[in-house]
């Protein structure tokens, strides 16, 4: 037998002659006569409302209201609104619950994103097939989040019991399963829209990240896009192309987005799409960047537009090397979980002339954007709600500036002239866990959908030749394990400190001449029921001289006979391998 578990509901405040329907449930009613708003809105019956004496008065009196914008809605309205979901069990209801108090401020990381906060869950009043989705990623996140928070964890991870974490992964997939079987039935019967598709997309991605299935996770990232760009195709464009979207009755600005701010953290990983398609996206809201504001007026106005930058400025640089283009290192063991390509076997040529001008545009619409934000930086204080978003936004603007160069250059030594964005990022990153507010936005264990620190912080612990910087941004890393998209901060600190000891072998000073450094070229995930390797390869030095250097980390899961990545991982197992043993090049 179901039980009904309530979604908590604010008893501050009481209406006095409220829809019955909703005064016997406790909750407040917008008043609208005949018929309530809410139940108008959710299809429902409408009880209507008790004869009041002044009822006559009050229809001779217009009444004046002030209407709220929708984006203004806020978690906690969203909370106070009346809900008959149906639980099955108490583990459900503290799960979905779980995601409404904190999972989904997690997701959002310091920019408090709608689309998780407001949007996911008015998706599930309305379908109850994501309803199962929201308890999965409650459970799944809960479990990762207590195992790494264990008080007799490692240094680099967390041990759990393995039954009880069987036990926790094992509800997840449940639910899980039940959310992909509703998906498709509403699929068949007609009744899943192109929204309520792109949303279960967005869901998806998440419980598939979160069990470390990477792969899976990067594909419906694509497919999404596929569905988007299908509908952008064919309707016409919005008033700010690029940031908004065109109907957003239809489809939110934040679904838009969302699936936007993906597909670039996507292709730094994976990258499938041709040339042809960066070529054209490089492009997208050229009109809206020309408008862009002179002084921005909030941190939100300033991250959209820094994402559309942020955007054309990666399309650019894939539309010159898609898909990094490299030749494929293919191991001789085993076929990889996920391979990345971050760079090519042969050193990159250079820019032309012309793409040297288009990259001097990009350049100077990254300068535009942190001119107008500037009076936003210069205000922010550490006690100031704004703060950490404000300090994100800086160390993304100064990341976007060295991907910009760096990724386009035929030498590493160009790395050197970004010394003062390095030091920025990483004082910036210290300020941020030094903040008093960073342990609750960013816990141990926690899982952020979108880039934040780890992607910045890997920057300089790769690209940075100063070592004093270099060992601070690893540290930082290692400070505690928490998760941005398919980054983990540990694997990523080892991944840096590797690349670091690789290149500081043999080399006495405190400057890393050019011979000694390297450039990564792939990272390769390999998993199994019992273990998880991360296989790193990378070419140390330039021309005749350079070699190929390979890593291996190997984790021992926790978790027995479940089947799933959501384990948390121990004994860590570091060597270093003859790269003619392991990988050939094609």
């Amino acid at each position: 037998m179901q039980a009904s578990f309530p979604i908590r509901v604010s008893a501050s405040y009481r209406v006095p002659n409220a829809n019955s329907k909703n005064r016997k449930r406790r909750v407040k009613c917008d008043e609208n006569r005949p018929e309530c708003h809410r139940c108008c809105k959710f299809g429902r019956r409408c009880a209507g409302y008790g004869i009041d004496k002044t009822q006559e008065d009050l229809e001779s009196k217009p009444e004046k209201r002030i209407l709220l914008p929708k984006a203004a809605a806020t978690l906690a309205s969203i909370m106070r609104e009346p809900s008959e979901f149906q639980f099955e069990t108490d583990n459900d209801f503290h799960c979905f619950q779980l995601f409404c108090d904190e999972t989904s401020q997690e997701l959002s990381g310091v920019f408090k994103l709608q689309i998780w906060n407001r949007i996911v869950l008015q998706a599930s009043q309305q379908h109850s097939f994501i309803r199962h989705a929201i308890i999965s990623i409650g459970s799944l996140s809960n479990s990762v989040k207590r195992a790494m928070d264990r008080p007799d964890q490692s240094e680099f991870c967390g041990r759990w019991s393995s039954h009880r974490l069987s036990i926790t992964t094992d509800f997840a997939l449940q639910h899980y399963n039940k959310f992909l079987h509703g998906s498709r039935k509403a699929l068949m019967e007609g009744n899943q829209d192109r929204r309520t598709a792109l949303i279960a997309c967005l869901l998806i991605i998440c419980i598939e990240t979160l069990q470390w299935h990477h792969h899976q996770a990067l594909n419906h990232i694509y497919s999404g896009m596929a569905l988007l760009d299908e509908w952008l195709s064919r309707t016409p464009p919005s008033s700010r192309p690029g940031i908004s979207s065109p109907e957003p009755l239809t489809i939110e600005d934040e679904i838009v987005q969302q699936f936007r701010t993906l597909e670039v953290e996507a292709s730094i990983v994976m990258d499938p799409l041709p040339s042809s398609y960066h070529a054209q996206k490089r492009l997208e809201g050229t009109e809206t960047i020309q408008s862009m504001p002179e002084i921005f007026t909030s941190v939100e106005e300033a991250r959209l537009y820094l994402d559309l930058i942020c955007r054309r400025v990666h399309h650019f640089i894939f539309s010159i090397r898609p898909g990094r283009g490299y030749r494929k290192l293919q191991s001789q063991l085993e076929t990889p979980g996920l391979q990345t390509g971050f760079d090519t076997i042969e050193p990159f040529p250079g820019l032309s002339s012309a793409l040297e001008i288009e990259q001097e545009l990009y350049t100077q619409e990254i300068q535009r954007w942190q001119t107008s934000f500037d009076p936003l930086f210069v205000s922010g204080i550490p006690s100031s709600t704004d703060y950490l978003p404000i300090s994100l936004l800086k160390i993304r603007s100064n990341v976007l500036l060295v991907t910009l160069y760096g990724e386009l250059t035929s030498t590493q030594i160009i790395y050197d002239s970004f010394f003062l964005e390095f030091q920025e990022i990483v004082s910036l990153a210290r300020a941020f866990f030094d903040c008093a507010n960073s342990e609750r936005i960013l816990p141990k264990g926690s899982f952020n959908s979108n880039s934040g620190l780890i992607h910045p912080l890997r920057l300089v612990a790769e690209k940075c030749r100063v070592r004093s910087l270099r060992r601070e941004a690893i540290r930082l890393l290692r400070s505690r394990p928490w998760r941005e998209g398919c980054w983990w901060s540990l694997s990523t600190a080892q991944l840096g400190s590797w690349l670091m000891n690789v290149e500081e072998e043999g080399v006495d000073t405190e400057y890393v001449p050019e011979w000694a450094r390297a450039r990564l070229l792939e990272v390769c995930y390999y998993e199994d029921e019992k273990m998880r390797t991360v296989r790193t390869a990378c070419i140390r030095g330039v021309g005749d001289e350079a070699e190929l250097k390979v890593g291996n980390w190997n984790w021992k899961s926790v978790s027995e006979g479940s089947g799933t990545s959501a384990a948390v991982l121990e004994e860590l197992v570091i060597f270093e391998a003859d790269p003619g043993i392991y990988m050939t090049i094609e």
